[in-house]
């Protein structure tokens, strides 16, 4: 249940994502889709590069730490996703998520944020994220709150395809 799911997560005391000031360079928000193994090297051109749910695990084992991760699904598989957290990624994880996400990220930096749309009692003062039902379809709208004004995205190509459908694993739709 969402709103249990809030109430566990904001009482760790982890800090909110808020308003941030305006700031320079590009941001790169990278979802799954297979289109990504085309783009690996462009991603490096890049200030920052966040990755959404496994697109995380398959840029690492690419070469490219993400400096952000992005979660919002209330799901518990997700937290593996991030079974193998790089101490340098912010992971930005929606309050929404599984507790268990969390306690996959203990000892990491995670920063909790709020995805508007959703029938929850927010927390007084709580800054609400827009930007439709995925994780990837939020990083325009979370950016934007953490200062980003330069966002490309990549990998959002999942429904595009009748025989790929991820860049990480076999990438094939189940039969």
């Amino acid at each position: 249940d969402c709103t249990r799911n809030m109430h566990i997560n904001v009482a760790r005391g982890l800090p909110l994502c808020i308003p941030m000031p305006d700031r320079d360079g590009r941001l790169a928000c990278v979802g799954a889709g297979p289109s990504v193994r085309d783009h690996l090297d462009e991603l490096l051109d890049y200030d920052e590069v966040w990755a959404v749910n496994g697109a995380y695990g398959f840029l690492v084992d690419n070469g490219i730490v993400p400096h952000g991760f992005v979660a919002v699904d209330p799901l518990p598989g997700l937290a593996e996703y991030v079974k193998n957290p790089h101490p340098d990624t912010v992971f930005y994880v929606s309050a929404l998520c599984a507790p268990e996400v969390f306690e996959a990220l203990v000892d990491r930096d995670v920063q909790i944020w709020f995805p508007n749309g959703q029938e929850v009692d927010w927390p007084i003062g709580a800054w609400l994220v827009p930007g439709g039902t995925t994780a990837l379809t939020r990083c325009p709208g979370l950016a934007k709150m953490l200062g980003w004004r330069d966002v490309t995205i990549f990998g959002c190509d999942c429904s595009f395809t009748t025989t790929e459908r991820y860049a990480y694993g076999d990438g094939k739709y189940a039969e």
